[in-house]
């Protein structure tokens, strides 16, 4: 397919030229990867866009450029290390190079490598849409449809937590993931999340609650998993069954961590 470059300037620019047939190039590890789901017939270059590559530091939170790679982050000693340890899960440096974290959130995929700890830890995302800049929780921006007209602008992250851990399932370090787990426990209360392949990426109230129970068995979270509504298939990575026993596996793996005093 035939397409054209456009390259902007200012965040701005690049949500004038948005439209139902172009698409926003960041990284690109998407759009032009092997049976990329992105059809456009005009690509917004966003190499320009500078002011959208800087970390600042904010106290308590952390405001990330949506255009900072993969790798920028990793080394960049602003970031949280539990939000490092997500960034890792890509597993080749030559993608972590290219990837950013905005055009990786903006795909919504249900192998995403990090949202699952974005919404357990509750980030923050900001916009600009209709040429306003909104503030959107990340737990409200993944019931959008995947590279809606949106334009990621920062994501602001909380440093410090009581308790998180992240959890990547696949055959290998570069195959797709068959599951992420996110769990963050802070002043008393759990956030669990998940991204489900075949399923989507969801915040999972029903396993947190049980999770807040002191005597909670690994056979009650399994069991929670189960029944859970979601419309979790079959497929070469393995069976619904199994991606909601490996669910509740996981949690209460994080919660032995957690009461041990384990990763923050």
């Amino acid at each position: 397919m035939t397409r054209t470059y456009i390259s902007v300037t200012t965040p701005e620019d690049a949500a004038a030229q948005k439209c139902e047939t172009a698409a926003y190039l960041a990284g690109g590890t998407e759009i032009n990867r092997l049976n990329s789901n992105v059809e456009a017939q005009t690509l917004i270059s966003m190499k320009k866009l500078q002011e959208l590559k800087v970390v600042e530091d904010l106290d308590d939170y952390v405001a990330i450029g949506a255009l900072c790679t993969f790798q920028e982050l990793i080394e960049n000693e602003l970031i949280p290390d539990y939000l490092r340890k997500a960034l890792l899960f890509m597993g080749s440096r030559q993608k972590r190079n290219m990837a950013t974290i905005g055009g990786n959130i903006a795909c919504l995929r249900d192998d995403s490598y990090l949202l699952a700890t974005l919404v357990a830890a509750d980030a923050e995302l900001f916009v600009l849409e209709n040429l306003m800049i909104r503030r959107i929780p990340i737990r409200d921006y993944i019931k959008r449809e995947p590279n809606d007209d949106a334009l990621i602008l920062t994501i602001n992250l909380k440093r410090n937590f009581d308790f998180v851990d992240s959890k990547r399932y696949a055959n290998t370090v570069e195959s797709l993931s068959t599951l992420v787990v996110s769990m963050v426990k802070d002043a008393g209360q759990i956030s669990i999340a998940a991204a489900i392949k075949t399923a989507g990426i969801y915040e999972l109230p029903e396993l947190a609650a049980a999770a807040m129970k002191p005597d909670v068995t690994e056979e009650e979270l399994i069991g929670i998993a189960y029944d859970l509504d979601l419309p979790i298939e079959d497929d070469f990575r393995g069976s619904a069954k199994y991606k909601r026993y490996l669910l509740g596996v996981t949690v209460k793996c994080m919660l032995e961590a957690a009461a041990k005093g384990g990763v923050r």
